[in-house]
């Protein structure tokens, strides 16, 4: 490519499943579990250096498509919600408090059909431990549905930071994360919402120690998101959700795996342990 490396990329195709459960163990303290799942495609062309009989030099640079697919659990993250502002009546807004860790329960040593060790940014995991800090901040407000019927219509605001926690495996400290998130669920109808977020991420320069395939000049980078979606209540506890997130700013440093678009679903179900 115009920047040259070992390899230039050539595709990634990344499908997340993730599983997540909250639990409220009091009515301000909730705590959550994230578990991705990965089905991971990646292509690249590494340009390797091999001895060539007659050649002047002796030596010549080959061009070889190497692919990695694997289908794994990535690392897990934990979070404690607790709220600092509780509300007294539906528009009252409420302010929580988050904390929690990025555990690294994935792993980092995938290979591929030849044996060769995919890259770590590549790998279900990043051998790093992570801290959790952040905010949220709910607001309803009183809106008409299609049918003229009075409902709320919550707005939140999030910003939430997560940070390396020591030296991670290979010397690796992932870059710190900045993420901002501006929502709002609009009833269309009773069972209808009109789903529409605002997604600002952040990353700071890695800090690569000797993980395997990693350069810190491909570090950093800050993206701006569009999402608009929809969601459907089958139930008053079950839902069906889809959200288009459609990226409209990028900046990022040298060679690194973008997408333009990412399709998020997804089914939330509420449930009450003991009743």
């Amino acid at each position: 490519g115009e920047i040259r490396r070992e390899h230039d990329e050539q595709f990634t195709r990344n499908q997340t499943l993730k599983f997540s459960l909250d639990y409220g163990l009091t009515s301000r303290l909730t705590v959550g579990v994230l578990l991705p799942f990965l089905d991971r495609l990646h292509q690249h062309l590494a340009h390797e250096e091999e001895e060539v009989v007659g050649s002047p030099e002796g030596t010549e640079i080959v061009n070889k498509t190497e692919r990695w697919r694997y289908q794994e659990f990535g690392d897990m993250q934990v979070t404690t919600r607790y709220l600092l502002l509780q509300p007294t009546t539906p528009y009252r807004p409420s302010l929580s408090l988050i904390l929690g860790a990025k555990l690294p329960t994935g792993g980092t040593g995938v290979r591929n059909g030849e044996g060769e060790k995919a890259e770590l940014t590549l790998q279900p995991g990043n051998g790093s431990w992570d801290g959790i800090v952040g905010l949220s901040y709910v607001q309803n407000f009183s809106v008409s549905t299609l049918r003229r019927e009075t409902t709320l219509a919550p707005l939140f605001v999030t910003a939430l930071g997560r940070f390396p926690i020591g030296v991670g495996k290979f010397g690796y400290e992932p870059g710190g994360e900045l993420f901002l998130n501006i929502g709002l669920a609009y009833p269309l109808l009773r069972k209808l919402d009109l789903l529409g977020q605002i997604n600002f991420h952040y990353r700071d320069r890695d800090a690569v120690g000797h993980a395997p395939g990693v350069e810190q000049a491909d570090t950093s980078r800050e993206e701006l998101f569009l999402s608009p979606g929809v969601r459907y209540h089958l139930t008053d506890n079950l839902a069906l959700y889809t959200l288009i997130q459609v990226a409209v700013y990028r900046r990022v440093n040298g060679i690194q795996l973008t997408s333009d678009w990412n399709l998020t679903s997804g089914i939330s179900y509420r449930f009450n342990l003991f009743s």
